[in-house]
């Protein structure tokens, strides 16, 4: 699986949300002046979470907030750790769409798949009904291209009717820029439409030749369409570009698995994992038979 280039956030600041209570506790003075909006986001929203009573609201907003802020840095384990503890039965938070959009990704790269469709389909609903929920904020081309990036994937198990109505709405939208093209690229092959997903890559190699998040998603594509040997290149330039990458360490060591060079691939997926470990795609064993 590859994924869009960067965290693609478009909003400075972190998402609120709101989580019904059974009782309203004290909110900690640290609390007060995260929602004030004093301090640093990260620090601001660490304090408010360690000092707030669990399972209350405030404690709730802070854990949303600490799993947005970690989706922008592309680190994922942290923020489906944040997230899932907003993810319970008692309480049922719902929020802003780019808040449930960031969810659903998330989910979706962990591998919690139940998580990663409810947020995907309330995502959806407010798509529907030209929402954001955030005020003074409208559903614009912009917002409605990143909601679409985050949640095709997950919307295509959980509804594939609304799935092929989103697909269509995200492949209408103009393309803005170039990172708009990446992020079509990379969706365009995790939906599974290959050789349009391509066409997308080849058009940005020309533009960013020493990407390295180009270089891997096209090795990638290359990889899903049965050309191992032309994908190799493509790898091993964005490996050189940035060596400790896990996606580029798994894309080649599917490559590799492709061309039968299966120890070579082993030790790659493994390296991959320890960086990531919260990447469910690396868990699984590539398939490979020695020598091709």
């Amino acid at each position: 699986m590859i994924r869009a280039i960067a965290g693609f956030a478009l909003f400075g600041c972190l998402a609120f949300g709101s989580a019904a209570e059974e009782s309203k506790p004290d909110i900690p003075e640290s609390c007060e002046a995260a929602i004030a909006g004093q301090g640093d986001d990260l620090l601001r929203w660490k304090s408010c979470f360690e000092d707030a009573e669990p399972n209350s609201g405030p404690w709730f907003l802070a854990a949303m907030n600490l799993g947005t802020e970690a989706f922008y840095r592309n680190d994922h384990e942290t923020a489906a750790s944040y997230y899932r503890q907003t993810m319970t039965e008692r309480f049922k938070t719902f929020s802003d769409i780019i808040l449930h959009a960031n969810r659903a990704a998330t989910f979706e790269t962990t591998g919690d798949t139940a998580f990663a469709e409810k947020d995907a389909m309330a995502a959806w609903r407010l798509f529907q009904r030209g929402e954001t929920l955030m005020p003074g904020v409208p559903l614009d081309d912009g917002i409605k291209g990143y909601v679409l990036v985050n949640i095709l994937e997950p919307l295509q198990q959980a509804d594939p009717d609304a799935f092929e109505t989103a697909k269509a709405a995200y492949l209408a939208l103009p393309l803005e820029d170039l990172q708009d093209r990446a992020n079509r690229a990379a969706l365009l092959q995790n939906i599974g439409e290959l050789d349009a997903a391509i066409e997308e890559s080849e058009t940005l190699l020309v533009a960013l030749p020493d990407n390295a998040q180009v270089l891997n998603n096209h090795c990638y594509m290359l990889h899903e369409a049965g050309r191992d040997e032309e994908a190799e290149t493509y790898c091993r330039q964005a490996l050189e570009i940035m060596p400790d990458a896990a996606p580029i360490k798994h894309s080649l060591a599917s490559v590799l698995a492709g061309l039968g060079q299966c120890e070579q691939a082993e030790t790659l997926r493994l390296e991959a994992k320890a960086a990531s470990p919260s990447t469910a795609a690396y868990d699984e064993k590539l398939a490979c038979t020695p020598g091709g």
